[in-house]
C-alpha cells in the first residue's frame, strides 16, 4: 500500500472508530478485516494500520472506543443502541489483536498504573461475558442473540489481553485467587448455556477464545505453574466436552480447532518435568480419560492419548523433537489466538518491519510510548510525522470524562 493510500486508511478507520452510527463503526471493522486478509503484506498493513490508530491524536481514538464499550453500563447500551456497541466490540477486539494497543490500553486505562488498568479491564470483560451469560441464560434477561454478540467479541479480546500482557495474566491469577474464573468460564461451556447461544455456530468461537486463553496462561513461563492449580485442566476438560466428534472430522480446519489448541496446551505442559509433576499430582489421567477418543479425534494420524497417557502416569518418555524456549514460544504464536498480528516498526520504510517474536524487542518512542524502532535512525526519521500525534496532550481525551468502577454492570 503507497504511503498516501496508508495515510487515508488511518485517518478514515480512526474517524469511522468513533463515529455515533453504528454502520459507520462497522464500515471500519469490515475494512481492517478486508485489509488483512489481502494476501502478501495483507497482515504486516493492518499491523501498521491498527498501530497508527493506536497513535491518533495522543491516544484519544483508543480512549473513546474503550469508553463506548467496556465503559458503559448495560442501560446505557440499551438506551444508546444495541447495534453501535456491537460493532464497537467488534472493533476492540480487532485493535487488540496488537500487543501494541494492548499495552496502550493498560497504560492509559480506567486505572492510576498497568495493574489497576488490568484489574478493572478483566473485571469488565469478565461481566460482559459470564455476568451477560449469567442474565441471559438464568435469569431470562437478555435475548439470546444479544448474548452471544456480546460475549464472544469479548471473549476475544480478553484472550488478546492475556495473549500479549503478563499484567493482565497476573491479574487472572488474582482474580482466581479470589474465585476460580476457570469455573465461571466454565459455566459458557455447560449444554444448558450452548444450546442457548444463537446462532448455534458461534458455539465454535466461545470454544476457541476459551482455549485461546488458555493457550496464553500454558504456554508462559509465569503463569503456567498457578494455572494448573487453579484449575486449568478442568477448564481444557471442559472444552473437550463441549466439542462434538464431528467437528474434528473437519482437517482442513484443524489448525482453528479448540480441541487441536487444548491438545498442544497438553503436550506443552507435559514437555517439562516440574508441569508433568503437576498434572500428576492433578490427577490429569483421570480427568482427561473420559475424553480420549476426543483427544485422538483431533489429531488422529499420531493417536496422542497414548503418549499423553504414559506422560500422565509418571513415565519419562521423550515428546519426538526437543524444542527449546523459542520453539514453544514460536509455536505459541501458531496456536494462539485469531489474528496473527506482528508489532511493526513505526518508520514505513524500514526493511526489518516486523519485530522478531523471540529475542531483543524494538525501543518504544520515550514520550508517547506506543510507536516502536527497530534503530534510533528509524525513530529519528520518524519523528517528522509522528510528532504531532506524539505531542497530543493525551488527559485533553479523557477531559470531563467520567467513569465508575465497574461500569460495565
Amino acid at each position: 500500500m503507497m504511503d498516501e493510500d496508508m495515510d487515508s486508511t488511518v485517518e478514515r478507520c480512526a474517524a469511522l472508530l468513533i463515529s455515533d452510527d453504528a454502520d459507520q463503526v462497522q464500515s471500519a471493522v469490515n475494512l481492517l478485516k478486508s485489509v488483512y486478509a489481502s494476501g502478501d503484506g495483507g497482515v504486516d498493513t493492518f499491523a501498521t494500520i491498527v498501530q497508527e490508530i493506536a497513535e491518533c491524536q495522543g491516544g484519544s481514538v483508543l480512549w473513546q472506543l474503550l469508553l463506548l464499550t467496556l465503559g458503559q453500563s448495560y442501560a446505557e447500551v440499551l438506551e444508546k443502541g444495541f447495534n453501535h456497541f456491537h460493532s464497537s466490540t467488534l472493533a476492540l477486539a480487532l485493535l487488540t489483536s496488537s500487543k501494541v494497543v494492548v499495552e496502550s490500553y493498560l497504560r492509559e486505562g480506567f486505572g492510576t498504573d498497568e495493574k489497576e488498568n488490568a484489574r478493572e479491564i478483566l473485571t469488565r470483560l469478565v461481566r460482559q461475558t459470564v455476568g451477560i451469560a449469567r442474565m441471559q441464560f438464568q435469569e431470562n434477561k437478555v435475548s439470546r442473540a444479544f448474548g452471544t454478540l456480546v460475549i464472544v467479541p469479548s471473549l476475544e479480546c480478553l484472550a488478546n489481553f492475556a495473549r500479549r500482557s503478563k499484567v493482565f495474566r497476573d491479574a487472572i491469577k488474582e482474580c482466581a485467587e479470589n474465585g476460580s474464573i476457570f469455573d465461571q468460564y466454565k459455566t459458557l461451556l455447560s449444554a444448558e448455556t450452548l444450546a442457548a447461544v444463537s446462532p448455534a455456530s458461534q458455539t465454535v468461537r466461545v470454544r476457541f477464545h476459551l482455549a485461546s486463553i488458555a493457550v496464553s496462561l500454558a504456554f508462559s513461563a509465569d503463569s503456567q505453574m498457578w494455572a494448573i492449580d487453579m484449575g486449568l485442566l478442568k477448564l481444557l476438560a471442559a472444552i473437550y466436552e463441549a466439542t462434538p466428534l464431528r467437528e474434528l472430522s473437519k482437517r482442513s480446519k484443524r489448525h482453528k480447532s479448540p480441541a487441536f489448541r487444548c491438545n498442544k496446551i497438553l503436550l506443552r505442559l507435559l514437555d517439562s518435568d516440574a508441569t508433568a509433576e503437576k498434572l500428576l499430582a492433578h490427577n490429569a489421567l483421570s480427568g482427561f480419560r473420559p475424553h480420549r477418543r476426543k483427544i485422538n479425534g483431533a489429531e488422529p494420524e499420531f493417536v496422542a492419548w497414548a503418549f499423553y497417557q504414559r506422560r500422565f502416569q509418571g513415565e519419562k518418555i521423550p515428546i519426538g523433537t526437543v524444542m527449546s524456549a523459542e520453539d514453544w514460544k514460536l509455536a505459541e504464536q501458531a496456536w494462539n489466538g485469531d489474528l496473527q498480528v506482528p508489532v511493526m516498526c513505526s518508520w514505513r520504510l524500514c526493511a526489518a518491519e516486523r519485530e522478531p517474536v523471540v529475542g531483543k524487542g524494538f525501543s518504544k518512542c520515550g514520550r508517547c510510548h506506543t510507536a516502536r524502532y527497530c534503530s534510533k535512525e528509524h525513530q529519528k526519521l520518524h519523528w517528522r510525522t509522528h510528532k504531532v500525534h506524539c505531542e497530543a496532550n493525551q488527559a485533553t481525551a479523557k477531559e470531563g470524562v467520567s467513569v465508575e468502577p465497574g461500569a460495565s454492570n
